[in-house]
């Protein structure tokens, strides 16, 4: 990040400011500007100064001052000083590597400045554009996992950044994000004051923040982190929230992008992007122990059972393909089998002596009303309790496979965890039920109040399937 910007009302290199000399511009925008200096203590270091500059009713006077435009706007003014010095003073008080460091803060030339430390390294939204391919997963990885680090250490402090984009993201020498310019004094003068315009950031501003009165919280800063890595990954950002009400057209990227990523990992992103804000993560840390489950899944091989003797060739096999190698997730069914019969061409039901059974359990799904006819999904209940399991329509991604239009790639996961089975809806295109009641996306739902019951009926698009079983 060099000096190089030019701004008519910036202070001239070479201007002193306390023990500071100004270099150049580094950046600014509606609510201040951002030099580079030089500190001229015994430390002689390269610092960042940041000067409370609302362009919307300031100027700047001959001697390098800041007056108010107007009487009328006095009394804003200086309540939006004394915001930017208290914002100032909390971040002084935060020292973690991913924000950045604030060394000093001040008043003079009748406004107030903010000295932090001088991050060298290009912003993520420059490497994104130079690089115009998807960063590779372990960076992705690092850069969330440190976003939300950073981010919970500021949330501890009850501060929020307000401003979380590409551009306020610098990758430092380490390769690893440092988040700059807060924007949440920004935001409180705004909301105070009709003189100056509130600036949000479409693509990454939720929509409680285009509002007076929206309900922010830790979760406002969680969506615009899932923005910043949608557009890392989807190459562009998410579409502008207030059109995102009246028609979202959001790329589902665990379902997208599932090839290329871990698609639990995505899913996560997924997850913060939700609109209703009560329906996101409610804290970064919550989102990390979701990251810490995907990346558990995707590290956790169990032993495959024995191998049953082989079955009786089935007129049409749930998943014809060769079995998967996954190398991101936790090997989940070891044995499927498919129907007996189509529906309708009156097949026989299976004998359920021929079902494979591991440690004596068995559960299978009927797609439709008729136990005679209908479609079996065969799995083993050992195998739930030690994975999970995913069901949609592509055979490469789901564990099983069910054969509709109306069914996502990767519609829904099953999971048990001690003793309980959850399922949640993978933000799937036709939304899953569970008796009738729709399931918000990426919230697990319990199968009842311990193992699913025989007789629960789960709906996926259009696709009615009822859970039918041996638990003992």
């Amino acid at each position: 990040m060099s000096a190089s910007r030019t701004n008519i009302n910036a202070l001239p290199a070479g201007t002193q400011i306390d023990r500071y000399t100004i270099e150049g511009v580094l950046g600014d925008g509606g609510f201040g500007i951002t030099y580079l200096a030089r500190d001229n203590s015994p430390l002689n270091r390269t610092v960042a100064i940041k000067e409370c500059f609302p362009c919307d009713f300031v100027q700047r006077r001959g001697d390098c001052s800041v007056s108010p435009l107007s009487q009328s706007v006095h009394d804003d003014y200086r309540w939006c000083i004394s915001q930017f010095l208290n914002e100032a003073r909390i971040l002084a008080s935060i020292h973690h590597p991913n924000i950045v460091t604030v060394h000093d803060c001040f008043e003079a030339n009748s406004t107030a400045y903010m000295i932090t430390a001088f991050v060298s390294g290009d912003t993520l939204e420059r490497r994104l554009a130079q690089s115009g391919a998807r960063p590779d997963p372990a960076f992705l990885s690092n850069l969330l996992a440190r976003l939300l680090d950073g981010a919970d250490a500021i949330h501890r402090k009850n501060v929020l950044h307000r401003d979380i984009k590409p551009e306020n993201i610098l990758i430092d020498e380490a390769d690893d994000p440092v988040l700059i310019d807060f924007g949440s004094a920004r935001q409180s003068i705004g909301a105070r004051s009709q003189s100056i315009n509130v600036i949000v950031t479409p693509g990454y501003a939720p929509l409680e923040q285009y509002y007076s009165g929206g309900d922010q919280g830790p979760w406002t800063d969680l969506y615009a982190i899932g923005a910043v890595c949608y557009r890392a990954i989807h190459g562009q950002k998410p579409p502008d929230a207030p059109r995102r009400q009246r028609q979202d057209n959001i790329v589902n990227l665990a379902q997208t992008y599932g090839r290329d990523y871990d698609a639990d990992f995505l899913a996560t992103i997924d997850h913060a992007l939700l609109t209703d804000e009560r329906l996101r993560p409610q804290n970064a840390r919550d989102w990390l122990a979701s990251l810490s489950r995907a990346q558990n899944n995707s590290l956790s091989q169990p032993p495959l059972p024995p191998e049953p003797p082989p079955p009786q060739p089935f007129d049409h096999p749930v998943n014809p393909h060769p079995p998967r190698q996954k190398s991101l997730f936790a090997r989940l069914i070891a044995i499927l089998f498919g129907a007996r019969g189509q529906p309708g061409d009156n097949a026989p039901a299976s004998d359920d002596n021929n079902f494979p059974r591991v440690g004596g359990h068995c559960i299978w799904f009927l797609d439709g009303d008729d136990p005679e006819t209908g479609r079996r999904y065969h799995f083993t209940w050992d195998d739930l309790t030690t994975s999970s399991l995913i069901i949609g329509r592509s055979a490469d991604d789901a564990d099983i496979c069910v054969e509709n239009s109306t069914v996502s790639r990767r519609h829904a996961r099953l999971r048990c965890e001690h003793g309980r089975v959850f399922l949640t809806d993978l933000g799937s295109a036709n939304g899953t039920s569970k008796g009738g009641c729709p399931l918000a996306p990426h919230k697990e739902t319990a199968l009842g109040d311990g193992a699913p019951a025989e007789g629960d009926i789960l709906t996926l698009g259009q696709v009615t399937l009822t859970l039918s079983g041996r638990m003992s």
